[in-house]
């Protein structure tokens, strides 16, 4: 058997990961399942949105955003998922 099939690769941590870093990896994403259920079934979504989050903070830009920030995500959020159509007249 190659090196490579004796591990499934997204359960890697990368290389620069101290092991408060893995356990720290850990907890978010169980706590990442349990606030967004839906996107359990999505755990490589998850997994990347970590790392990301993670590396931000090593780089010390972890401020919060503020809430003009929040909302300028959520516009856009909503301008790309929610469609509106025209109401559906039902007859009596």
């Amino acid at each position: 058997m190659m090196n490579s099939q004796k591990y499934n690769k997204e359960e890697l941590y990368p290389s620069n990961y101290t092991e408060d870093d893995k356990l720290q990896f850990d907890i978010y994403l169980e706590q990442s399942k349990q606030y967004f259920p839906k996107m359990a079934n999505e755990e490589w979504l998850l997994k990347l949105a970590i790392k990301a989050f993670m590396e931000k903070q090593k780089r010390g830009e972890d401020k919060p955003l503020s809430p003009d920030e929040i909302a300028d995500i959520k516009n856009q959020y909503s301008k790309d998922t929610v469609y509106y159509t025209e109401p559906i007249e039902v007859s009596e």
